[in-house]
């Protein structure tokens, strides 16, 4: 109930924006998010994109709201902003954001 009610507390969830490029012609994947509510989102990011892009794109779909990024498994903190999807080792990934 308490995570319910976090949620709650942390406003509605919007539709995403893609606030920036993706470059067909690179290697991209595609990531699910699954966001404090339960909505998911599919996105596909080039491998030179960040774990910073990544975070962007769902601030947008949850403005205000204080998150983490984790991987599904094995369960891992997205903490490194600069760090590349390709680095992250975020191809076809599954990606959860918690409230902090």
């Amino acid at each position: 109930a308490a995570a319910s009610a976090a949620a709650a507390a942390a406003g509605p969830v919007q539709e995403a924006r893609v606030e920036f490029a993706l470059d067909e012609a690179a290697p991209a994947t595609t990531i699910q998010i699954r966001l404090h509510n339960g909505t998911r989102l599919t996105q596909r990011f080039n491998l030179t994109h960040t774990v910073g892009t990544i975070r962007q794109y769902v601030a947008t779909a949850t403005p205000g709201v204080e998150f983490e990024l984790w991987t599904a498994f094995p369960r891992k903190q997205l903490s490194d902003p600069s760090q590349t999807v390709a680095d992250a080792q975020l191809q076809n990934a599954a990606l959860t954001q918690s409230l902090k």
